[in-house]
């Protein structure tokens, strides 16, 4: 039996406009991102979503509140699909960040594997937890429609891991821009995913 994933970030919010690394802040939703929101929101209406999973952050949480009174659905919160924690530096401004370390602004740009931040968690930490989370929901919702709200690193750590193409390569193919969807089936039968469709925009 296979379950279908809608996988999507969540909607833009203050700290992505202002360059911030990480989201473990509660940002407020710009006013593009509540747009969006509600284009997700018509778009979702007819898929038959049979349960709403979300981080706990409040951005990911407005993103699926209106589709989820809406469909008449909870919103199941897990911690595990929270974004990267970036260590020291998690929460400032890239900025803030060169000024701190002149070594780090080579990454700006480069990718997510940031080398060198103090007490961040690693990718492979962040890969082994989304994994894990997304396939417990997976198997837990056999045979549906599931949607699930995380963060952009979180996402595309997730989708590398699934068809095993590092940061080095396809840099631009799995950067997940606010309020993307991806579309991933999981077989149980298999034990497996199936990326079946990355960084969708539809607004």
């Amino acid at each position: 039996m296979k379950t279908k994933i809608f996988l999507i970030r969540s909607a833009e919010c203050e700290g992505n406009i202002k360059n911030i690394l990480g989201e473990s802040k509660n940002f407020a939703i710009t006013e593009h991102g509540k747009r969006t929101i509600d284009v997700l929101t018509e778009y979702f209406k007819n898929e038959r979503i049979y349960r709403i999973y979300s981080s706990e952050s409040t951005m990911c949480l407005e993103t699926v509140e209106k589709l989820s009174v809406e469909l008449g659905l909870e919103i199941k919160k897990d911690k595990n699909l929270q974004e990267k924690f970036f260590g020291i530096y998690d929460g400032m401004t890239w900025e803030e960040i060169i000024n701190n370390s002149q070594e780090l602004k080579k990454f700006r740009k480069k990718k997510i594997e940031i080398l060198g931040i103090p007490k961040q968690e690693s990718t492979k930490q962040v890969e082994d937890r989304m994994l894990k989370v997304i396939e417990n929901i997976a198997v837990e919702n056999l045979g549906q429609n599931i949607l699930v709200v995380s963060h952009g690193v979180a996402i595309e750590t997730f989708l590398r891991a699934v068809v095993g193409i590092p940061y080095s390569e396809e840099k631009d193919k799995y950067f997940q821009k606010n309020s993307a969807i991806n579309i991933i089936v999981y077989d149980d039968e298999l034990e497996q995913f199936e990326v079946k469709e990355v960084a969708k925009i539809i607004y």
